[in-house]
């Protein structure tokens, strides 16, 4: 579902910033699960830009969500 919704999100971003973003993302989904993870839960600057395109948007509700997020940072 992730690359499905890249896809899309790859057809409306605009600018070369949010596009180096997508391709970021694109890379995270074909390498290994932690780093996926470490890039899902970062909470500095670059974290908080990529969540701007994030392909996870709409996948898990919020609760799963946020049990998610604790899970990961226990990990």
């Amino acid at each position: 579902m992730a690359k499905a919704n890249l896809e899309k999100v790859s057809r409306t971003v605009r600018g070369p910033q949010a596009s180096a973003w997508v391709r970021e993302w694109s890379e995270a989904l074909e390498g290994p699960t932690g780093a996926l993870i470490d890039l899902l839960v970062r909470e500095d600057e670059h974290g908080v830009d990529m969540r701007q395109v994030s392909p996870f948007a709409g996948v898990l509700s919020a609760e799963d969500r946020v049990a998610a997020i604790r899970r990961a940072r226990e990990w």
